[in-house]
């Protein structure tokens, strides 16, 4: 809640904060070119007198209140659930992506507690999109995932979505129209090859077998398969449009959020009926994945802060806040 300078956006949400006006009723009649109710909260925060400083923290808050509630009220294993999330996601949405992980969080948290609530849910979702726009995402999600598949049909959409991935997203978006494909270079274009493509799309397929693992056993609950769904339809988006990176990453996070449900259950599940060495093996597999995410997402976030430590910043980001922003240097926008 006291960071400062971590993240990539860091200082230009700073900039989008100072460029709010003091008045709602103000914002209001001046509009804004910008997601309108996110430009909203930051008009009532300024209206207040509240720092930026304040408006983070704040917004910080809300998002790890419902990552506390989600691992509690949904996770086999709460506290598992909470060290999945520092490792996969805290380093980066947390900090980088604090406006989207808010959409993130409280949205993917009512997906759950609201499955049979459209009514309540619908509404949200749009109220969501007006703070982030990707919140769109989360009424295609929860369409699809009321929806009982059954397991054979998600074994064949994830071989469809293989398939899928070895078009060239580029050229068969430039036949819908020359136009939309203009706008949509600077996202197409820019797909890994070779041994960066299979480190990328690795770890989702490993992913997504979980999934299908944990969504087929018997001992898995119908709530628990409700979520599970969204996690599958999320890796096997990610899987299918894995010619282009951004996209891919940008439409299946929603379900790739729950990661943090699945990979404990997956634990929950499997671990205690093994052998002592595969339960070994299980163990170190998780161990790895989580460490090789933390440390991947604590040098994507150094880079993205664009600190300047005297030797080193190390595997982590130092810890910078408001109490010693004299000591390291940022990239300001």
């Amino acid at each position: 809640m006291f960071r400062y300078g971590v993240g990539a956006d860091y200082f230009a949400y700073n900039y989008l904060y100072d460029q709010a006006k003091n008045s709602v009723s103000e914002q209001l009649i001046a509009g804004s070119d910008r997601d309108i109710a996110y430009v909203l909260i930051s008009s009532v925060f300024k209206s207040f007198g509240l720092s930026y400083q304040v408006f983070v923290a704040s917004v910080a808050a809300v998002t790890l209140f419902f990552i506390y509630r989600l691992c509690r009220d949904y996770s086999r294993r709460p506290t598992l659930s909470m060290f999945v999330y520092y490792c996969f996601f805290y380093l980066t949405w947390s900090f980088s992506g604090y406006r989207q992980a808010l959409v993130m969080t409280v949205g993917m948290y009512f997906f759950i507690r609201w499955k049979n609530k459209a009514q309540k849910y619908i509404p949200l979702a749009v109220v969501l999109s007006f703070i982030h726009l990707s919140a769109v995402i989360l009424l295609i999600m929860y369409m699809f995932s009321r929806i009982n598949i059954s397991f054979q049909k998600l074994v064949l959409f994830s071989l469809i979505a293989a398939l899928l991935s070895m078009l060239p997203l580029q050229n068969l978006l430039g036949y819908i129209s020359p136009t939309f494909i203009d706008r949509l270079n600077p996202y197409v274009a820019d797909g890994s090859s070779g041994i960066a493509y299979i480190i990328k799309i690795l770890p989702r397929i490993i992913f997504l077998f979980l999934g299908l693992a944990v969504y087929n056993s018997r001992k898995t609950s119908e709530k628990e398969r409700y979520y599970i769904r969204a996690f599958i339809l999320g890796m096997i988006f990610f899987i299918a449009l894995s010619s282009s990176d951004l996209i891919a990453s940008r439409i299946s996070l929603y379900g790739y959020y729950y990661i943090i449900l699945v990979l404990p259950l997956f634990m929950s599940l499997y671990v205690n009926v093994t052998r002592i060495k595969i339960r070994a093996a299980l163990y170190i597999m998780f161990i790895i994945i989580t460490g090789l995410y933390l440390i991947k997402n604590g040098q994507d976030l150094i880079s993205q802060s664009g600190i300047q430590c005297t030797n080193s910043c190390g595997i982590l980001p130092p810890y910078t806040n408001i109490f010693n922003t004299d000591i390291y240097t940022f990239k300001k926008i």
